[in-house]
Formats: structure tokens, sequence, C-alpha cells
């Protein structure tokens, strides 16, 4: 395990959060299990097609709850975040790309529709109820504020 992810696991199961429930937001969701932790809510949040029952936001309810947010996300979140151009991709990096994978890239499109759907549906109730409280790597832990 890459010693950030290690440092992530070894805080949340430190014994002042092991029994906390944790949400993994956006691109960090499939980190539960690599760093041991079952994720409150449903396991499988990263596209949120049932967001029109609110579960997502009914998990944000959860006392104790803690939402691991990558730094970039938050920072997008806050507006502190500058948005830079994407590096330009040469035609033959691209073709290896998509000659070497059997899985499709993201396109800037979808990626944007991702980060909305995530701020509708948790980001905004983040920033608004929720403080840091801690910061391990690149990624920040957040709780209800007091």
């Amino acid at each position: 395990m890459p010693p950030p992810l290690a440092a992530l696991a070894a805080r949340l199961a430190g014994p002042d959060l092991a029994a906390r429930p944790v949400i993994f937001y956006a691109g960090l969701w499939d980190l539960a299990p690599v760093v041991g932790v079952c994720p409150a809510g449903y396991a499988f949040y990263d596209i949120l097609y049932s967001e029109a029952e609110a579960p997502l936001s009914d998990t944000a309810g959860l006392a104790g709850l803690i939402v691991a947010i990558d730094a970039a996300d938050h920072a997008h979140l806050t507006g502190a975040a500058v948005v830079a151009a994407p590096p330009p991709v040469r035609m033959l990096d691209r073709l290896v790309a998509v000659l070497a994978s059997n899985h499709r890239a993201q396109s800037d499109r979808e990626i944007g529709y991702e980060q909305a759907m995530w701020k509708a549906a948790l980001g905004e109730r983040l920033i608004r109820d929720f403080r840091v409280f801690d910061r391990v790597g690149d990624v920040l832990l957040m709780e209800h504020r007091p």
C-alpha cells in the first residue's frame, strides 16, 4: 500500500475515529476497501443514480459522520481552486491510450457532470454544515460543525 494510503488507513483506524461512519467524496469513493473502511450509506455511490431518493443526503446526517474529500475537490467546492486548462494531448498518445486499455476515459464533459452531481448531492452541504478537522496527505477529513 502506498504510504499516503497507509497513513489514511491508520488515521481512520485510530481509536478516536474507528467507530465513526465515513463517506468518501467523489473520486475517493473506491478508497474504502483499500483503507479498510466500510463506507457509510451505500457502497457504490460514485454514480449517484438513486439520488432522487436522497440516500447520500440522508447518510450525511449520521451522527459522528466523517467525510473524506480530496483537497482539490474541497478547493473546487469553496471556490479556492484555479481551474487550469488541460494539457494538450498528442494524437499518438491518445491512440495508445485507447488501444492499450479496455476502459474508456471520462471526457471533460462527463467529469463536469459528475462534479455537479456530487456538489448537488453533498458538496453544498459539506461547505455549509461541515468543517475540516484533519488532513492526511491530500485527503481532508471533515465532520459536522459543533
